[in-house]
């Protein structure tokens, strides 16, 4: 649970928040269109992070909240 916390700050929050609010999977270009982020790179780092503390999980067209 610490590892999840340690993980939800910053930029990485709000892309987790994004992917929450999102009823359906969203994709990295989506993340970073959405967030004004400089890169698709940049996303994936922090879809990165979030997936592997098992907050968010890739599906068939995106990824989603996973917890």
């Amino acid at each position: 649970m610490s590892e999840q916390k340690d993980v939800l700050r910053g930029l990485t929050l709000k892309v987790y928040r994004f992917i929450l609010k999102n009823d359906r999977p969203v994709g990295i270009r989506e993340v970073q269109r959405a967030l004004h982020l400089s890169s698709p790179t940049l996303a994936l780092y922090h879809i990165n992070k979030l997936e592997e503390a098992g907050l968010v999980k890739k599906e068939l067209g995106g990824y989603v909240a996973d917890k």
